[in-house]
């Protein structure tokens, strides 16, 4: 913050700047004495707090403040004079002035004037940036007119916050609520707050470019998963994102979503733990936030029906002290999802989702055992109720699909044998010879020769 300080006399011009820069050693203080001279300086400098004189040569504080006034709204201004005369007073007032002190100067009001003033400027600038970092958190870009204005928050930090306190919070610039905390901004300059518990830091690596925010804040809130993998600390720090397999994460919650209805509870557990099975040479920590997040937008907000109170601690990563806790929860969250999905289907509903399987994949090398494990159920009762149901075995229903699809192209007339087994999932040519003459009594080429064109 830059103060300017404007009197003509030189002895009471420099007292001020004494008594003000020795409590408050942070801010920039700069002279003028007299109002001509520091109007220029006002244009050169831009203070955010004008302390003038009333009673000057060539230009007085009163059309100091008239002018200042006119191009700058937001600058603070503090009287200070001699002339013991309401109309100063009140002309200085109405030109916008803060506050009037008369002189001789006591330093306790100078000081309490000041220190309120900077706080208000202090709580307002920070208000400013926090308004302007999450506009631009939230659209994931910053204009050039906001990063010069944000400039002076360079280098920076992420960092993401559970349960923090409000003299930590005082301490930042907020940007985003986030899982019983925020997203916020430390400058590197200065300290980290440091935390208590039950409050945890995790902090992204340094940035110089706004360009990077939204980086930041996946390192600041992957980092915070350090506490399940044994950090001492509660302040974490990220080391980076590194590459994960995503697309195993994305078909892990896929299987489990995809399941809910059909499963066992031991399938349901199985599939928990080989998703939070860290790969190795992946960060532990990146590839757990963002197994978390995919479980949290893919499954517990779409699964309303089962306990709410354990679906919104599940959302709450501040609610674990472990991952354990947490994936002990999230079985019991899938299981009744399970069982109250289960009790809204038909009977032997994952029989109709077996067909449909069958019928989108029959090309390909399928068996029982995939089919099985694609709708969640175990092997053998699979095989029991697929029985029970369709009053066939699944192997002997799967060969007569492929066999009723095989007629169908062999009926077209215009694909080789070894296409259409190729086509209809058979093992080989001699194979599906085979199959086919079981299943028609004729051998393939002679179907095609007495149905083609049909």
């Amino acid at each position: 913050m830059r103060i300017l300080v404007v009197d003509d006399e030189k002895m009471i011009r420099k007292g001020i700047v004494q008594i003000l820069s020795s409590a408050f050693p942070e801010e920039t203080f700069l002279e003028a004495n007299n109002g001509q001279n520091a109007l220029e300086m006002y244009h050169s400098a831009k203070p955010d707090l004008l302390i003038t004189d009333i009673k000057m040569p060539v230009m007085d504080g009163i059309d100091l403040m008239k002018a200042v006034r006119r191009e700058d709204s937001e600058i603070s201004i503090i009287v200070v004079t001699g002339f013991d005369d309401f109309d100063y007073a009140r002309t200085a007032l109405r030109c916008g002035a803060s506050a009037y002190i008369l002189k001789p100067i006591e330093k306790s009001e100078l000081l309490e004037t000041v220190e309120q003033i900077v706080s208000e400027k202090r709580l307002s600038a920070k208000g400013k940036a926090e308004r302007l970092l999450a506009r631009s958190y939230a659209d994931g870009g910053m204009t050039r007119e906001t990063r010069e204005s944000l400039s002076f928050l360079c280098p920076y930090r992420v960092a993401a916050f559970l349960n923090p306190t409000q003299s930590i919070l005082e301490k930042v610039y907020c940007i985003s609520p986030v899982n019983h905390g925020y997203i916020a901004i430390i400058r590197v300059a200065e300290d980290i707050p440091e935390p208590f518990p039950p409050c945890w830091v995790g902090l992204s690596q340094e940035k110089d470019s706004f360009d990077d925010l939204q980086e930041g804040a996946l390192e600041a809130m992957s980092a915070l998963y350090g506490r399940f993998l044994g950090s001492g600390s509660r302040i974490i720090i990220s080391t980076g994102i590194g590459e994960i397999p995503a697309n195993d994460i994305a078909e892990a919650v896929s299987r489990i979503s995809g399941q809910l209805g059909y499963a066992s509870a031991s399938d349901i557990e199985k599939n928990i733990s080989l998703l939070f099975t860290v790969p190795s040479k992946c960060d532990g920590r990146y590839y757990l936030f963002s197994a978390s997040e995919a479980l949290k937008n893919s499954i517990l907000s779409k699964n309303s029906l089962a306990d709410p109170l354990l679906q919104s601690r599940l959302t709450s990563l501040a609610a674990y002290s472990s991952l354990g806790e947490w994936k002990s929860d999230l079985l019991a969250f899938l299981v009744k999802a399970n069982e109250e999905r289960r009790e809204a289907l038909p009977e032997n509903s994952f029989v109709t989702k077996a067909l449909s399987y069958i019928e989108e994949n029959y090309s390909r090398n399928i068996n029982r055992a995939v089919v099985s494990n694609e709708v969640g159920i175990s092997y053998t009762y699979f095989s029991e109720k697929f029985k029970e149901c369709m009053k066939i075995n699944f192997n002997d229903y799967l060969t007569a699909f492929r066999v009723k699809k095989a007629k169908e192209l062999l009926a077209k007339g215009c694909y080789r044998i070894y296409e259409v087994s190729e086509k209809c999932g058979f093992s080989g040519p001699r194979y599906f010879i085979k199959i086919f003459k079981q299943a028609t009594g004729v051998t393939p080429t002679a179907y095609m020769t007495s149905h083609s064109g049909e």
